[in-house]
């Protein structure tokens, strides 16, 4: 049992140059993070890919989502202008107040209350306001003196 040293110097520098000598082409070169070294990207541990269901529900949703959004317009545009007051004064003929209610004119100090209640004593004086209010479309409830309103007739 012969045992044998062998050296890089019983080889020769034949077998061991490319391991001991640098030449220019064997510099070290230095690998960027992200990049492989031979210069082409690698790809990272922490990179995303889409699926296809990931690509679907990235694209797709809102992609319906806006679908709708325009559908929903043109229909609000569609309906909106077939119900619009200039359709509705063509559709039914106007109402005659003088059948339903006289024209009161406002005077200094009075009120929707006394208003009501000198217009029809024998009814309810809240039903004569709340009427008064919608025939004029009052929203305050606020009156000034000289402005004209409609008063239900007595019934």
């Amino acid at each position: 049992m012969n045992a044998m040293v062998a050296s890089t110097a019983a080889f020769g520098t034949k077998y061991n140059t490319h391991h001991t000598k640098r030449t220019s082409a064997t510099r070290p070169s230095v690998v960027l993070p992200g990049v492989d070294s031979t210069g082409v990207a690698a790809k990272s541990r922490y990179s995303l890919e889409l699926t296809r269901r990931g690509r679907l529900v990235l694209l797709g949703v809102p992609a319906i989502a806006l679908a709708a959004v325009v559908v929903l317009v043109s229909m609000a545009f569609v309906f909106g202008s077939t119900a619009s007051p200039a359709h509705a004064s063509a559709q039914y003929p106007a109402v005659n107040m003088a059948d339903y209610a006289r024209t009161v004119t406002v005077l200094q100090g009075e009120s929707l209350w006394s208003i009501a209640a000198a217009s029809d004593p024998n009814r309810d004086v809240r039903e004569i306001v709340s009427e008064i209010v919608a025939l004029n479309e009052l929203g305050a409830g606020v009156l000034q003196a000289g402005q004209q309103l409609f008063v239900p007739l007595p019934k």
